[in-house]
């Protein structure tokens, strides 16, 4: 498997202006693995996110993925509510409470 980094490298990118994350429940590990990259480009990151997948494979709501992992590799983010409504996330953003099973 290689890396974002390694790809663009190999590849000679000089410049990155749009990424396309959709991985099915990998969400995470690509967007945590090229935080180094993602920060040298600053590229615009679409991550196309499956509620389902989070809940099935790695029993996380889809709230929380927004507002912990997301939030701390993308600082400035913005997300569309299911009403297709645009909103920031990301710090300094009031969080919801989100109810969770323990």
């Amino acid at each position: 498997m290689a890396t974002l980094g390694f790809l663009l490298e190999a590849a000679g990118a000089a410049r990155i202006d749009l990424i396309k994350i959709d991985t099915e429940r990998f969400e995470i590990d690509v967007s945590a693995g090229a935080k180094k990259t993602l920060g040298q480009y600053q590229p615009v990151i679409l991550l196309e996110m499956n509620s389902w997948c989070l809940i099935a494979f790695r029993n996380m709501n889809p709230r929380v993925f927004f507002w912990n992992p997301c939030s701390t590799i993308f600082p400035s983010s913005s997300g569309v509510t299911p009403c297709g409504e645009l909103r920031r996330i990301g710090k300094g953003v009031r969080r919801p409470k989100i109810a969770t099973s323990r």
